[in-house]
């Protein structure tokens, strides 16, 4: 008892200042003091690790071990090493007893809420006091404010204070493989299959939200980034965005599911049903949907000293998914079929086979429409068949239709609010409306009529030819372009075209054109009764006797046969002339005995131009038996001829060409033609490189081609075109000749065809015509 007294007083407590900077371990004091003194020197203060008191913990690795948020923090060596008490007996040597002790309390910095307090032996404590310290507090975020105090029999020491702030920095993270998915970018055609495929995705990008993996004890709620922005059809920005933020993690958002297939909006079924102004102004029919997802969660900043900072929505830059899928509408999903038929009161000729026999002319099922216009050698305009007086309407004479598909999803119960009908005529493109007018200014016109939607063309363009048959009592428009046949590419690898001319004075169609028959039909094609016919008109006021006496006319009964008729001339042809002429030229005669067939082949040289224009016109004089003054028409053949081939690499041994063969732009039978070029037959070519002239030249023996040193070049039979040579290496051409047959015949030349070479220094100037009308530079094929 003695010794205990003793040693009780000279104890010495050690205090604890909080704000004081410490040793690692105090030392205890080695001077003792009389007894019942007061202590000679201050007590030291208590450590944390050697640190500040306070430490800022942000959690941004798992941790590891059965707590999560943070570590031990209070071990040796850490931030936060738990403090070591030292009593003023020696406890470490005797039994513990309970009075002397180590007394630990924490309270919640953020709801300000204290644990009670937890009292350890000192042997207890100064052996797992940073077990009992880091158990002591919760396995979560906050901030936690603690307290070691120890206890001898009768003296405390001083509080040392320390204080933990925990933030919860780990974001949540994706299990789900992101290849394939997220990034992803696809276009289909609309489809059912589509539509199901695009809808897996969109469960693919659910099931990528709802599996991601998070430290769910040290964290908050989740606050995902979750939108679908859908654009609709012909809309260059999104027009519906959804915010899916509120779905729970595992459901799948509202709108997500079907959105490609949602039913039109308002303003999608506006523009599908506006007509397009111009043909082109049609797009893409595309609707989309974006989806995208951020992986976020709600964390609060925490930090001692200072209040807590407000919850805020978070995530890794890494989570995220975007997806992105489209369907592109097709117009054949919206219209199955359009067509173009002839209106039954279209007004033309129903039977072009009958109205002009020989002509070969095809019905109407071919797409082949034949008009018979008003238009006579007495009108200014004959030359252009009057076309400045002549319009139809192209509702007068088509009818336009188109059919809906009847699988389209979207409800329209008709297709023609959906199709705007459009029709050229020569180069440009106008929009079909009711009162749009044609004029046609030639023979033979064609008409293409295309169907577009606003998201693209319906099937293929209609093309429909027009045949414009004048009325006049010598129609030749049926056969001048029947002597035709011309291509618009240069034969391959060749530097001219080949133009086919052929006539035979028998056929059944020169017999049509020039013995018209009696007709009691109006320039229409209706059937003239009880009148008299006359110019393409049906006077039924006029008498029969007063018929008979007009020039041309014919007197037609209540059955609509030709009962009287005046005097119809027959007629005879006497000459056929022509000039060949490229443009800005002066001419090349060329004429024809009109008494025996013919069928012949023109080489026509291309220019070094994009496009090679060159025209043949012919004046045609016809004698009629009545003994009246001859009858001259003028007719004309325009063609813009183009190099078809491109770019090649050709044989070296063609090199000699550039230095040998200057001689083949000789105008006569000297012309040497180089490798390739026409060498016999009609040859038709511009004089000199700038075109000053045109020759035709017809020699009598095949012209001698140039040659090069290694590479002999000679004149042989081009294949298919009658009467043309080329000059080409005796090999190839052997080889082409038993490869190709020949599509036209030869057809021998008549001895009485006069075919002359004929250099003209002069500008054409033009033929009369019948009634002293100028050249019709319109009419050709």
């Amino acid at each position: 008892m003695d010794r205990l007294l003793l040693l009780s007083a000279l104890a010495t407590a050690v205090a604890v200042d909080d704000a004081a900077p410490r040793p690692s371990r105090a030392p205890l004091p080695t001077t003792l003091v009389p007894w019942g003194s007061p202590l000679a020197a201050p007590t030291a203060p208590c450590t944390w690790g050697g640190r500040a008191h306070a430490l800022d913990w942000n959690l941004t690795t798992s941790v590891p071990g059965s707590r999560q948020c943070f570590p031990n923090l209070f071990a040796a060596d850490q931030p936060l090493e738990f403090p070591y008490p030292r009593s003023s007996y020696n406890y470490d040597l005797d039994p513990p007893v309970v009075g002397p002790r180590v007394q630990v309390q924490w309270t919640n910095g953020v709801t300000n809420v204290t644990a009670p307090v937890a009292a350890f032996d000192y042997r207890t404590f100064e052996m797992t006091g940073d077990e009992l310290l880091f158990h002591a507090l919760p396995d979560a975020p906050g901030v936690y404010r603690l307290a070691v105090q120890a206890f001898d029999w009768d003296r405390a020491s001083s509080e040392c204070r320390a204080c933990l702030a925990v933030t919860d920095q780990v974001r949540p993270r994706a299990t789900v493989a992101r290849a394939g998915l997220c990034g992803a970018s696809t276009t289909a055609p609309y489809s059912p299959e589509a539509l199901a495929a695009a809808d897996d995705r969109v469960r693919a990008l659910v099931r990528y939200r709802a599996t991601a993996t998070n430290n769910d004890a040290c964290s908050d709620r989740r606050c995902d980034a979750v939108t679908v922005a859908q654009t609709g059809f012909l809309s260059a920005f999104p027009t519906a965005v959804v915010d899916g933020a509120n779905a729970a993690v595992d459901a799948v958002p509202d709108g997500w599911l079907g959105c490609l297939a949602a039913p039109l909006s308002a303003r999608e079924r506006q523009r599908l049903t506006t007509p397009l102004a111009l043909v082109d102004d049609a797009r893409e029919c595309r609707r989309s949907c974006s989806y995208f997802v951020a992986l976020q969660e709600l964390y609060t900043p925490f930090r001692c000293g200072a209040p807590p900072g407000r919850p805020t929505c978070a995530g890794a830059a890494s989570e995220t998914c975007a997806l992105m899928q489209a369907v592109v509408l097709p117009a054949s999903h919206l219209v199955a079929r359009v067509a173009v038929k002839l209106k039954a009161t279209a007004g033309h000729i129903a039977d072009p086979a009958a109205a002009f026999p020989g002509a070969g002319y095809l019905p109407p099922s071919a797409r082949h429409l034949h008009l018979a216009i008003p238009c006579y050698p007495t009108n200014a305009s004959f030359s252009s068949f009057c076309a400045d007086t002549v319009e139809w309407r192209v509702s007068d004479l088509f009818e336009l239709s188109a059919e809906l598909n009847a699988s389209q999803p979207w409800g329209f119960d008709a297709a023609a609010p959906l199709v705007t009908w459009f029709v050229q005529q020569g180069p440009a493109w106008v929009a079909v409306a009711d009162n749009k007018r044609l004029a046609f200014d030639k023979f033979q016109d064609t008409l293409v009529f295309r169907a577009m939607t606003p998201c693209g063309q319906v099937g293929e363009d209609i093309a429909w030819t027009v045949f414009s048959h004048r009325a006049e009592a010598l129609s030749v428009d049926a056969w001048w372009n029947s002597l035709w046949s011309c291509g618009g590419c240069n034969v391959p690898k060749a530097d001219f075209s080949v133009c086919r001319f052929r006539f035979d004075p028998t056929s059944p169609l020169v017999s049509a054109m020039l013995h018209p028959p009696a007709s009691c039909r109006d320039a229409a094609g209706r059937s003239c009764r009880n009148g008299c016919l006359a110019r393409g008109q049906c006077n039924g006021r006029s008498t029969a006797a007063s018929c008979g006496q007009q020039a041309g006319a014919t007197w037609c009964d209540a059955r609509g046969s030709a009962l009287l008729a005046a005097a119809v001339p027959r007629y005879s042809l006497r000459s056929l002339q022509c000039v060949w002429q490229y443009a800005n030229t002066s001419s090349a005669n060329w004429s024809v005995a009109v008494d025996v067939a013919v069928d012949t082949a023109f080489a026509l040289k291309l220019r070094n131009a994009d496009a090679t224009e060159l025209s043949v016109s012919c004046t045609l004089t016809f004698d009629p038996d009545t003994g009246e003054p001859a009858v001259v028409k003028t007719r004309s053949l325009a063609l813009s001829l183009r190099n078809c081939d491109g770019p090649r690499f050709e044989d070296h041994a063609l090199a000699f060409v550039k230095d040998r063969c200057d001689a083949s732009w000789r105008p006569g039978v000297g012309r040497q033609p180089a490798p390739r070029q026409a060498c016999a037959g009609h040859l038709v070519f511009p004089s000199t490189t700038d075109a000053a002239a045109t020759v035709l030249l017809t020699p009598a023996d095949d012209l001698a081609c140039c040659s090069g040193p290694v590479a002999a070049f000679s004149c042989q039979p081009l294949p298919g075109h009658p009467g043309l040579k080329q000059c080409q290496r005796a090999d190839t051409a052997t080889a082409l000749l038993a490869a190709e047959p020949q599509a036209w015949p030869p057809v021998a030349l008549a001895a009485s065809l006069a075919l002359v070479f004929v250099l003209v220094r002069r500008r054409r100037q033009p033929s009369d015509t019948d009634l002293s009308r100028p050249l019709i530079d319109g009419d050709r094929c």
